[in-house]
């Protein structure tokens, strides 16, 4: 132990990434070989778009009656966003 520093004083060790120790190492890829085609990404966009607007829509129905019935301008407000994410997601896909 170090005096008067109350910690120990450890070797330094070699940092292993990917079982790699140095530079010289090829990258590890999740998939070798396997790329998505652009038609795969087109359709993974449009299910994010579709679950983003399912979901906000679904939010925006709920929240803006239930906020109008608790006279609550906080859960009012969370519906319209809920409403100006719809537009705005639309609006881009």
């Amino acid at each position: 132990m170090s005096e008067g520093t109350g910690r120990r004083d450890l070797p330094i060790a070699a940092i292993e990434v990917n079982g790699c120790s140095d530079e010289s190492c090829t990258p590890v890829t999740s998939s070798p070989g396997v790329e998505p085609t652009p038609g795969d990404v087109v359709a993974a966009g449009a299910t994010v778009v579709t679950a983003t607007i399912t979901y906000n829509a679904n939010e925006a129905i709920v929240a803006i009656p239930a906020g109008t019935i608790a006279d609550s301008t906080a859960l009012i407000g969370f519906g319209l966003d809920s409403v100006i994410t719809v537009a705005s997601v639309a609006a881009v896909a």
